[in-house]
């Protein structure tokens, strides 16, 4: 195993929409793209902004100067949004309070966290394992070869080059550490680990916190004597995981991040909130007693804020402040919009989105905060619908998702945890995993509105027709999903309209010519076109793509950008009728005709009865009929119509 650099594209297993029950946006683990700065993560917690009520960037906080233990390290290099240095021989670094801090090796860039007075290698990794492979990199290249008193990486600390390396997926190995110094031999996992836990152990002052361990459980309740939200603080101390502790409370497990749990809760008056406490995996979770802040009321604790994302700047993004923080989540609409972070592998581990200033709130967050929210509105406003299922529903995302959750093997091909790039949907939640540098991917996918559109259009299909996934009806959940990233994304662009999901430097798929970003077919059973019957294709996650979801799909966005903008296509002129309307009538269908077994022929079938209740354009152009035209342009005619089983 060897260092993962920006240059090296990693080969992606072919995976089909639908693995342990997600359905993913592409069938792959993985691809291409270009880092703007080599540093290893989407900058989250750095981005600018001011908050319209006064919680944005109101000038520097004066500099404060921290320590990174375990024991201390000399000679990491570091950046905050603001400064920038090298660690002395006590481990110190300076930044500014509500900063971001990167940590990096030589060219190794290791991780980063909300800069603290005190960190460890646990602190700054992405995962246990993660935060195992620092420990040993940096026990191994002490420059004395004795950890106890202190560590020295300084020699190594001279970087050049802008090619940035990165931790890797699997296990460190002794070519790793060739890498920086042939003479040093790499420390196991099991003594960097055992090393980490009592240097952790030896700083860690318990006095005046609580404890549980193992499977100890301890409950705390608070009554609400009014209606409205508060905000709940639970300090903790560091242990060697990147989460120690977990409150379980309204079905969520909220862990612990830079030793703080931070929550809100939301009750009437009257009622109680009940919130558990207990030890993640092996270790000891110390923690004070739980503070609760004043009860305010719904209206009291919304905020907009200006907010900048990796894919946009939001100057009225709507969020909560019950107390000190403001939190991604968005309760001024008539359904909620909430947007938390993943911490971790295994089991599903969640922290709230949360800062005191708009500037430090992650950029993943707050693009994925944003596009949840302007889906909604697109929904509410053009589509007319109250929400994914026209009741109300939730709209959660979760960022910093990583995926696989552990190593797998998968369609014959092995994979480590966390190594996929990637957004899905399950269960009225959608999910996107971390921007992956080393795959030359240098943003996450929630930066990308039509990618977010796609992920809650399963959600429509999924409460309305629910759509098969396989053979022809899953191409055609697909496609929808497509239809409404694409819709969605015109909406709200002011520059030139595009037709491709996914990122514009490296796109999934393209409605207007599917084969440019692969072996995509335009018509029904024409080139490239995956067989569906039952004697050619037995659904298959990994031989077929489940018979062709991902790729016969193209055949359904073929004439959606038809029918939205008019063209010639097979012999066939259709005249656009509007993105928006299009999408109308395909929301009617999905809502009103098709079911779980609609085949191409029946999706046509559905989009013509439900375009007629909306008659002309304000051209005077016959929807209906440009319906049947568009389905007609890519060949799904009377004609060709497959046997009745």
């Amino acid at each position: 195993m060897q260092f993962n650099t920006l240059l090296q594209l990693r080969t992606s297993i072919y995976q089909a929409l639908i693995i342990v029950g997600l359905l993913l946006l592409s069938a792959c683990g993985g691809g291409g793209g270009s880092s703007s700065d080599g540093s290893g993560d989407s900058d989250s917690n750095s981005g600018s902004g001011d908050s319209v009520d006064g919680g944005g960037n109101t000038g520097s906080s004066a500099i404060e100067t921290g320590q990174f233990q375990g024991s201390a390290v000399r000679g990491l290099t570091y950046s905050t949004p603001t400064l920038t240095g090298t660690t002395d021989e006590q481990g110190r670094y300076q930044y500014r309070t509500g900063e971001s801090i990167k940590f990096y090796l030589g060219r190794l860039y290791l991780g980063q966290s909300l800069a603290t007075k005190t960190l460890y290698p646990s602190d700054i990794a992405a995962s246990d394992s993660a935060e195992v492979k620092i420990a040993q990199l940096l026990q191994t290249l002490d420059a004395d070869n004795n950890a106890d008193n202190g560590i020295d990486v300084s020699r190594l600390s001279s970087a050049s080059s802008s090619n940035y390396l990165y931790l890797p997926d699997g296990d460190l190995s002794q070519q790793d550490i060739d890498t920086f110094d042939s003479s040093k031999t790499l420390v196991s996992e099991t003594d960097a680990s055992n090393f980490l836990t009592q240097a952790i152990e030896n700083d860690r002052d318990t006095s005046g916190y609580l404890s549980v361990s193992g499977g100890e459980t301890r409950g705390y309740g608070f009554t609400f004597s009014t209606t409205g939200l508060n905000e709940v603080t639970i300090a903790t101390l560091a242990c060697t995981q990147v989460s120690c502790c977990k409150v379980s409370v309204d079905g969520r497990n909220i862990v612990d991040q830079n030793r703080l749990i931070r929550f809100s809760l939301s009750r009437l008056a009257g009622e109680t909130a009940a919130i558990q406490i207990q030890a993640l995996g092996t270790q000891t979770c110390y923690y004070k007693t739980p503070v609760s802040s004043a009860i305010r009321t719904s209206a009291q604790v919304q905020s907009t804020i200006n907010a900048q994302g990796d894919g946009n700047n939001y100057p009225t993004l709507n969020v909560i402040k019950p107390n000190q923080y403001y939190y991604l989540n968005d309760s001024s609409r008539n359904a909620n919009i909430q947007t938390l972070k993943s911490i971790g592998l295994g089991d599903i581990k969640l922290t709230e989105h949360s800062a005191k200033k708009a500037e430090y709130l992650d950029k993943d967050g707050v693009d994925a905060h944003a596009n949840s929210i302007r889906t909604y509105d697109y929904l509410n406003t053009v589509l007319g619908i109250n929400s994914y299922n026209n009741s109300g529903g939730d709209l959660p995302a979760i960022t910093n998702y990583l995926y696989p959750r552990s190593d797998i093997t998968s369609c014959g091909s092995n994979s480590k945890a966390g190594s996929w790039f990637n957004a899905f949907y399950t269960n009225n939640r959608i999910f996107y995993t971390p921007a992956k540098p080393d795959q030359n991917r240098d943003k996450s996918l929630s930066a990308v509105v039509n990618v977010a559109a796609h992920e809650w259009g399963h959600a429509i299909t999924d409460n309305y027709s629910n759509l098969a996934y396989q053979r022809e009806s899953g191409a055609i959940n697909e496609a929808f999903s497509d239809w409404l990233g694409i819709a969605i994304e015109q909406y709200y662009t002011t520059d030139t309209k595009t037709w491709t999901i996914g990122l514009k430097d490296n796109p999934f798929r393209s409605l207007k010519d599917p084969s440019s970003t692969g072996n995509y077919p335009d018509t029904y059973k024409g080139t490239h076109w995956r067989a569906t019957d039952n004697n050619s294709c037995t659904p298959d996650q990994c031989e077929n793509d489940y018979c062709g979801v991902h790729t016969n799909s193209s055949v359904g966005n073929k004439m959606f950008y038809l029918l939205s903008v008019g063209g010639d296509h097979n012999g066939v002129t259709v005249t656009g009728i509007g993105t928006d309307n299009a999408m109308k009538i395909a929301l009617s269908a999905n809502r009103n005709q098709w079911t779980s077994s609609t085949t191409f022929h029946n999706a046509k079938a559905g989009m013509i009865a439900a375009s007629v209740p909306f008659g002309n354009t304000d051209d005077g152009v016959n929807m209906q009929q440009q319906v049947e035209l568009a389905w007609e342009a890519v060949n799904v005619r009377d004609q060709n119509m497959p046997a009745t089983p």
